[in-house]
């Protein structure tokens, strides 16, 4: 069974490399979705996998890699059917 999560990450977190690093760790766990930067300064997250590997993925958002800052998380369970097999960087 699939498990999903819509995430909203805060802080430092555009023009440090967060996106490539969530697709990489993405890579790592074997979840797909997609990541993307957001008019606000925020980057938006939704992803998809067995339960336990999306809380860890989850887990490791709350941190990010070590070039962020994340000030706060904001995340919610989400029904999604992604239209591929691979977590995708939007923009």
């Amino acid at each position: 069974m699939r498990f999903a999560f819509h995430i909203k990450v805060f802080g430092t977190v555009q023009g440090v490399g967060f996106r490539y690093y969530t697709k990489l760790k993405a890579d790592e766990l074997k979840v797909i979705g997609n990541v993307q930067n957001m008019s606000d300064g925020s980057v938006e997250i939704n992803v998809s996998g067995s339960e336990d590997i999306v809380y860890s993925f989850l887990d490791w958002c709350h941190k990010g890699p070590a070039s962020s800052f994340v000030s706060k998380l904001e995340y919610q369970k989400i029904d999604i059917d992604f239209p591929s097999n691979e977590f995708l960087i939007l923009r």
